[in-house]
This record gives C-alpha cells, sequence and structure tokens, in this order.
C-alpha cells in the first residue's frame, strides 16, 4: 500500500518521533529515530516487536548500560587524515565507548 508523503504527520507520528528522541542518550540514538518509519507490514511489524520484547527483558534484567554513549563519528572521521589524532579527552571518550561493545557481544551471541 502507498502512503501520501504527509501520512505519517496525518497520523501524529511525528509526535512519537519527537518523544523518542528527546529519550535518547546521544546523538547516535537520535540519528537512529530519525530512520524509523511507519511500518504497514505484518512481518516486519512482528520482527519489531520481538526486538522490542528482547530488548526489555534486558533492561527488565539491569544489565543494559545507560551512560557514556558519545558520538565518536565525526573524531573517527578526521583521524582519517594521515598524520592527524585524537586528543586526550577523545581517547577517554573511545575507550568508554569500547566497554558498550562487550554488550553488543554479549547481545549478539544471544546469550541470555
Amino acid at each position: 500500500m502507498i502512503f501520501p508523503a504527509d501520512f505519517e504527520h496525518k497520523i501524529g507520528f511525528h509526535s512519537v518521533r519527537t518523544l523518542l528522541k528527546g529519550r535518547c542518550l546521544s546523538s547516535l540514538g537520535a540519528d537512529w529515530v530519525d530512520r524509523i518509519s511507519f511500518l504497514a507490514d505484518v512481518d516486519a511489524i512482528n520482527n519489531e516487536l520481538e526486538l522490542v520484547r528482547e530488548f526489555r527483558r534486558v533492561l527488565e534484567e539491569g544489565t543494559f548500560p545507560d551512560e557514556n554513549f558519545i558520538d565518536m563519528r565525526s573524531s573517527l572521521v578526521r583521524i582519517q587524515v594521515k598524520g592527524s589524532y585524537m586528543d586526550e579527552s577523545e581517547l577517554f571518550a573511545l575507550k568508554q565507548s569500547f566497554y558498550h561493545k562487550q554488550y553488543y557481544h554479549f547481545l549478539s551471541r544471544g546469550s541470555y
């Protein structure tokens, strides 16, 4: 089914997007919310609902980190230039982000 370009606005989906962006811990989450779109496919909706249930289980266990989500994209792009480097605060932020990578591996294994 093809929806008009302003369909999300007409049904108030833009309000949901605004609320979600307000709850994001970093600009990475806000960028993710910007990519969310209305779904009409039942299989896609069921898949997303299963992801939500999975994430809720992780949150209820209290094992998900909720701090130090730092957007390192600009620093990583900048150091691609030969001879450039990160300063001390950027290196510390990068180290903090590696801590969260452990959770990514944990979740991707499905060992919860």
